[in-house]
């Protein structure tokens, strides 16, 4: 088949292209009138999280990336659901969040919903959730780095109690700063008392002396033991209260994520629909007109490929006669053939049957 036959064909069903793509197009535009209408609201926020303390480029798209999975994760569109009567799958394929640039920590929500009453609310309610959910490791971690460094202070503290209670000295360093000066003063008495050379006094003394080495020395064991808990101790409370104010943050943010500042809304309204039944009407009379062609092409393929059928064919049932035999076959007709019928008429003499083409009296006029 070739192309002009093709194009002859085309003018033939020249209908079915004209007709197959409107109806698919109008078909098409009107499905696409009934569908309800759709109402559209964004929502912006500034994430607290990546802006407060200037994370990398990396960190604020993996929090970017994070926030998109929460937004329509499953326990928060339940949530949503439940406070807002949006049915979930509508919550699962209305919500959309983006970003201007990959590492921007200015996220864009948008909701596109069937009930204008709720738009809004849906994408409020999304987005600060979301911004929660988000931040719930922050404060379990924090809670947990709280918890263990309190429990750490209150060992370190323990360790305390129970060293003042089995030595008896509630403040050691200050009793061997006394007991040291005691005996420097006992040290000076001494050499005076030996230049004077008061020999009895000197020895009082020199027993006194020996009496406060002998207890400055186990003070000077117990400070050391006491100075290392101290020491423990003092590094407890700075972890302790380092984990206290990241605790304090991760309340700070989760507070902030209420506020009516944090989100910043926007009602679109109602969106037009004609856009899309343009574009999709027009897809579905493209995809007709293919199909057009394509059945035009396949019905003129089956019609060159059936077989002809002739005149003596159709009389036997549009069976093909078969061929006669070789002996059969007339030899061409000569003038001396021919012999007079009884109607003026001359048949040949070899086809008494009337088979051949008769030829009449009037000569070449008549055959022709």
């Amino acid at each position: 088949m070739e192309i002009k036959d093709y194009l002859r064909a085309i003018r033939r069903w020249l209908w079915m292209p004209i007709v197959l793509p409107l109806v698919a197009g109008a078909g098409t535009g009107v499905l696409l009138l009934k569908q309800p209408l759709q109402y559209q609201a964004d929502a912006t926020v500034v994430v607290p999280a990546v802006s407060a303390r200037g994370f990398s480029t990396s960190a604020a798209a993996q929090y970017v990336a994070t926030f998109k999975d929460v937004l329509v994760s499953a326990p928060l569109v339940s949530e949503v659901s439940k406070a807002t009567g949006v049915p979930t799958k509508d919550l699962v394929s209305g919500l959309t969040a983006s970003t201007v640039t990959a590492s921007s920590n200015i996220i864009h929500v948008t909701y596109i919903g069937y009930q204008k009453s709720n738009v809004t609310k849906v994408a409020d309610m999304a987005t600060r959730d979301t911004l929660d959910i988000v931040a719930q490791p922050q404060l379990q971690q924090a809670q947990a780095a709280v918890a263990s460094s309190s429990a750490q202070l209150k060992a370190a503290d323990d360790a305390i109690s129970a060293f003042t209670n089995s030595s008896g000295q509630v403040q050691p360093d200050v009793a061997f700063r006394t007991k040291q000066a005691e005996l420097l003063s006992l040290q000076l008495q001494l050499q005076q008392t030996q230049i004077a050379g008061d020999v009895p006094r000197a020895t009082l003394l020199q027993s006194v002396i020996t009496q406060r080495i002998a207890e400055l020395s186990q003070l000077a064991s117990q400070l050391t033991q006491y100075t290392s808990l101290t020491q423990a101790r003092q590094q407890a409370v700075t972890v302790a209260s380092h984990d206290q104010q990241l605790l304090g943050d991760a309340q700070a943010l989760l507070s902030a994520d209420h506020l009516p500042s944090t989100v910043f809304l926007t009602d679109v309204g109602k969106l037009s629909r004609s856009g899309n039944i343009l574009k999709f009407s027009a897809i579905a009379a493209a995809v007709a007109l293919i199909l057009a062609l394509a059945l035009i092409l396949l019905m003129e393929l089956m019609r060159y490929r059936r077989p002809a059928v002739a005149g003596p064919a159709a009389a036997n049932g549009g069976q093909p006669l078969p061929p006669k035999p070789a002996e059969t076959v007339a030899a061409p007709l000569t003038a001396t053939d021919a012999v007079p019928s009884s109607n003026g008429a001359h048949v040949h003499a070899d086809d008494p049957d009337g088979e051949r083409d008769l030829v009449t009296s009037a000569g070449p006029k008549a055959r022709r």
